[in-house]
């Protein structure tokens, strides 16, 4: 399996949103009735630069039940796990 057939996707609020995972570290939050980017979390380029997103591919994401929390895991160089809620 390759890099990007890898990437995570996840679910939430009754199929009303989606999140993925991409290549560059980053995370969006999809509205899958209007195939809009509601929301982005910027990647980062190495794991001293400021921000809160990965600075790995985003390989896995799952989401609760409840309305906008998903955890997002990523691989090299950062490893991590993390917890976001959106709001939505």
């Amino acid at each position: 399996m390759s890099l990007r057939e890898g990437l995570g996707v996840g679910v939430f609020c009754r199929w009303q949103y989606v999140v993925s995972g991409s290549e560059d570290g980053a995370v969006y939050v999809w509205h899958v009735p209007t195939k809009n980017v509601v929301q982005k979390i910027a990647g980062r380029t190495t794991q001293e630069e400021e921000g809160d997103g990965h600075c790995g591919a985003v390989l896995a994401t799952d989401s609760s039940h409840r309305a906008g929390v998903f955890a997002t895991g990523s691989r090299e160089p950062d490893n991590t796990i993390k917890l976001w809620t959106t709001g939505l």
